[in-house]
């Protein structure tokens, strides 16, 4: 049986913080990374936020800073 955790209100505002934003720092830059790598239990949704995220910061839409 998989185990799907509930998307977090603190996640939930983390991202829509960054995207609003348009900048996301080292730090939280590496926690998604590492929730998407590791084996941690993300809900689809979780998924595609980060990877939404991740994706603006390849584009040059989100700027990665100290």
């Amino acid at each position: 049986m998989r185990t799907v955790n509930k998307v977090k209100p603190i996640f939930s505002s983390t991202i829509e913080q960054i995207l609003s934003s348009k900048q996301v720092s080292r730090h939280q830059h590496l926690q998604l990374t590492s929730m998407l790598l590791s084996n941690q239990q993300v809900t689809e949704a979780d998924r595609l936020n980060i990877n939404r995220v991740l994706e603006k910061v390849e584009l040059g839409q989100v700027d990665l800073i100290d």
